[in-house]
């Protein structure tokens, strides 16, 4: 009788075990200081570096947040609550991390990796992962291939769905609101080498690689072998463009779109774009998308 009872319920009695006991394990290793925080924007190599870092024979947990301010991380999971979804792992790995910091001591020692990458396309991927999997944003349109395919979606529509729907200073404002206001290191204070193309910066008790996404497979080796003291360190190709079902239409998108020149400049005239990239890298980067 009492498993009758239950039995409508065992779906969601069965996640929340598992999620009590996620939040268990990333507690204990937080009072342990054995976190590794990879904590960045978002379409910039992220879970290919969490699911290398995560085959590594170590006793560290790899935590992967996007949000962790608390402003930011609550209107985030308000959406899903809106929408009725569970929450993903890096949600609760947000929330754990998030409600640490507030109350932990300042002299946590926190070891985190980020990626910056050239904002507009870092933007376009978001857009068409949104459309793919954001359940929880006003883009997602889970059936859009089928009809871009039949013809009732346009490469047009999408296009205009980009330039007037996505959030697109999102990249420009990341590095203050999430590094800078949570765990008080200003990332344009220090000097970052074009040519290296990663920083390490210790600040206190906070220590910060911040990796170029376009600098990655030459930079890689040397810079986890400096910050973890990880030799021979190899990233495994996870979430890639084309290796999604959408690939030929993000394809012609590409081939598509026009870009505003205000839209150009605003994001390359930007003191996140000046600070990660040479003023030649920069020209590059606007002849490639002048051309559009």
């Amino acid at each position: 009788m009492i498993k009758q009872t239950l039995k409508p319920y065992y779906h969601f009695l069965k996640r929340a075990y598992k999620e009590n006991k996620y939040r268990q394990y990333l507690r204990g290793k937080l009072e342990q200081r054995k976190v590794i925080l990879v904590h960045q924007m978002g379409k910039v190599a992220s879970t290919s570096l969490v699911n290398s870092l995560e085959k590594l024979d170590s006793d560290m947990a790899i935590c992967h947040t996007h949000y962790v301010k608390k402003e930011s991380l609550d209107d985030f999971i308000q959406k899903y609550k809106a929408k009725k979804l569970p929450l993903d792992n890096y949600l609760i790995e947000s929330q754990e991390i998030s409600q640490f910091l507030d109350r932990t001591s300042q002299d946590y020692p926190w070891k985190i990796i980020t990626i910056v990458r050239e904002p507009i396309a870092r933007n376009m991927s978001m857009f068409f992962e949104n459309l793919d999997k954001g359940k929880q944003t006003n883009l997602y349109m889970p059936d859009f291939v089928e009809k871009y395919q039949s013809g009732v979606l346009e490469v047009d529509n999408l296009i205009n769905n980009f330039l007037s729907q996505y959030p697109h200073e999102i990249p420009l404002n990341w590095l203050d609101k999430e590094i800078k206001d949570v765990f008080g290191v200003d990332v344009y204070s220090f000097d970052f080498s074009h040519d290296k193309g990663y920083q390490i910066i210790e600040f206190k008790n906070v220590e910060i690689l911040i990796l170029r996404l376009e600098s990655l497979q030459n930079c890689l080796q040397d810079a986890f072998s400096e910050f973890l003291g990880i030799d021979n360190f190899r990233l495994s190709n996870k979430n890639q463009a084309k290796q999604k079902t959408y690939f030929e239409v993000y394809s012609d998108f590409l081939n598509s779109i026009v870009l505003p020149q205000s839209y150009i400049d605003k994001m390359y005239s930007s003191k996140y774009m000046k600070h990660f990239y040479s003023q030649n890298e920069i020209d590059k980067f606007r002849e490639k998308w002048s051309k559009h």
